[in-house]
């Protein structure tokens, strides 16, 4: 008996599904999929990284062979197919000459039986100009034919166009029949449709302040909220002011209080808003020297933006070390890296609270809790945010009317007294000690993903709101929250938040997003006019609604399993845990 071969954590592709497993081969055969135990008889396989998937037959090639081999050739291209687990292939006619002959049909099967690598099948063409030949020959025996590859899309009448010849075909020939139907008022409906549903993507950069300002003023924009911290940070609210825009949000010496840690960290020990020590640095060896002596664990910040991933927390002074020389030597985060923040790690429950700021008053909203870690149990890398609850649980009213007037109050004579001229939205990342509250940051616009749980809690109108904050009526308005939970799940790209793949369609949106109490939000997306592929490293938040944490919980799962996409990464555990001290 062949020794068994067990295939550890390997990336199983397989029934429509792809999952981190275990695969054990026993001979020809593969015995079990699961979580499997090695054993001393197994011979062991790391598949940590790597792909497993069936053979797979590729219905629609284009090998150039014969006419074209200066590009390709059946050699090269069905080595190509087999290294990637394609065992079989489906050529189209589109060779020099077209395949439009039996005789030049026979001879691409002559061709292949020598030169391909991978099983294969050809495809005869068929146009307006051969249409009557075809039918008229025996073509029971033949794979299928087709018109694929031979006409395109404003290039030439397909078959799809021509209803007469194709009710001929139809009625004469008893095989198979592939029909090359990319019609422009197909795609253009599919677009319009796309638009309907999600709106119109504009692809202009957060940062590109000029291309917002030009196209603001050609849509006529009555008002415009900044979402992206970075065109906060590029003076976006200035210039949109400046040309007598309404827009919500900072002006850029405001929003410093987020594109600056050592800013803010200043702007809190001023005015009296509780925090961590601190101290900050621009030189590495004088930051190395200040870590060597430290206490542990500690965090150490990029100063500037880095998209939530310029935090580490070191647990000894080697991890302190790889990080002040990622920050400051390597520049792995640009020119924010070159200041760096070094402060106290505080123990506690982490949470997020959010409140409109219109210069002289605030409006608090619902808390929340973000999960920032990118894997189960708060482990790995940090993000931007894997996933969020509202309520987080932790917060009562006393703690709510502490944060009140502990931060939010004390911000607002911050402000006031240094001519900060702020209106937008105030994000301060909470920690919850045992000692009080502590603010570890500011951010200066909605948090993602915590903004799509607030405002699923919000009953009334969000315009209100908002223009009330952009011209400084706050104390006029009063938002009615709902007493629901509400959850909100990211689903990642592979890697996130390091390198990762784009372009990967998303499959099972309609039918999540058609669960009652489920909204899903995209953030990572685009549409190639036919269907949504991932854009981003986080790609998609589907968040839901009900009574309870736990129901809306089970609810956002529910819906988050009908939606795939290839190398779909999520945490398992989004609100699973009490927060308590």
């Amino acid at each position: 008996m062949s020794q068994a071969t067990l295939i550890q954590q390997v990336t199983l592709v397989n029934e429509g599904k792809i999952q981190v497993t275990d695969v054990l081969i026993e001979g020809e055969r593969i015995q079990k999929i699961g979580s499997i135990p090695a054993q001393d008889q197994y011979q062991l396989v790391d598949g940590r990284g790597k792909y497993l998937l069936p053979g797979v037959i590729d219905g629609q090639v284009h090998f150039r062979d014969p006419g074209l081999t200066h590009k390709a050739d059946l050699t090269s291209e069905s080595k190509a197919a087999i290294a990637g687990g394609v065992t079989s292939f489906i050529e189209m006619p589109n060779t020099r000459p077209n395949t439009l002959t039996l005789e030049l049909w026979a001879d691409k099967y002559e061709l292949a039986s020598t030169k391909s690598l991978a099983n294969y099948g050809f495809l005869l063409g068929i146009t307006a100009d051969n249409l009557d030949e075809v039918i008229q020959w025996d073509t029971s025996k033949h794979l299928a034919i087709t018109d694929d590859g031979l006409y395109f899309t404003g290039k030439g009448n397909i078959l799809a166009d021509q209803p007469a010849m194709l009710e001929k075909l139809f009625e004469a020939h008893k095989g198979l029949i592939a029909i090359h139907s990319e019609k422009e008022e197909i795609i253009e409906k599919n677009e319009e449709l796309y638009r309907e549903k999600y709106g119109e993507n504009v692809p202009i950069a957060a940062d590109d302040v000029a291309a917002l300002l030009a196209f603001a003023q050609a849509q006529k924009i009555d008002l415009t909220v900044v979402g992206p911290d970075d065109a906060l940070a590029a003076g976006v609210v200035d210039a949109f002011e400046d040309a007598g825009l309404r827009i919500f949000g900072p002006r850029a010496s405001a929003a410093r209080l987020e594109s600056s840690k050592a800013f803010a960290k200043d702007f809190m020990m001023r005015h009296g808003i509780p925090t961590a020590a601190y101290s900050e640095f621009t030189d590495f060896q004088a930051a190395r020297e200040f870590c060597s002596k430290s206490n542990y664990p500690l965090v150490v910040k990029a100063d500037g933006l880095a998209l939530g991933k310029g935090v580490v927390i070191a647990a000894n002074f080697d991890e302190a070390e790889q990080a002040l020389r990622l920050c400051m030597e390597e520049r792995a985060f640009g020119e924010a890296g070159a200041r760096v923040v070094v402060e106290e790690f505080l123990v506690g429950i982490e949470c997020s609270i959010h409140a409109f700021v219109d210069g002289r008053s605030h409006l608090l909203c619902p808390d929340a809790r973000d999960h920032k870690k990118a894997f189960d149990g708060d482990n790995g890398p940090n993000t931007g945010g894997m996933g969020t609850i509202s309520p987080c649980g932790s917060i009562d009213a006393p703690l709510r009317e502490i944060i009140k007037t502990e931060v939010l109050d004390r911000f607002i004579t911050g402000i006031k007294k240094d001519g900060i001229a702020y209106r937008g939205m105030l994000f301060p990342g909470l920690m919850l000690t045992k000692d009080g509250v502590r603010v570890l940051e500011f951010n200066c616009r909605w948090g993602d993903p915590e903004t799509q749980v607030l405002v699923r809690r919000l009953k009334s109108d969000l315009l209100p709101l908002l223009e009330a904050t952009v011209d400084g009526k706050l104390d006029s308005i009063t938002p009615e929250w709902d007493n629901d939970a509400a959850i909100c799940l990211i689903l990642a790209s592979g890697g996130y938040p390091g390198s990762y793949e784009k372009g990967k369609a998303i499959d099972g949106l309609d039918a999540a997003g058609a669960m009652a109490g489920i909204q899903v939000f995209h953030a990572g997306t685009k549409s190639d006019g036919v269907q949504i592929l991932t854009n981003g490293g986080r790609v998609l938040g589907v968040s839901a609604k009900a009574g309870t944490v736990e129901d809306a919980r089970a609810l956002a799962y529910s819906a988050a399993d009908r939606i795939c996409f290839e190398r779909m990464q999520r945490r398992n555990d989004i609100g699973a845990r009490p927060a308590t001290l």
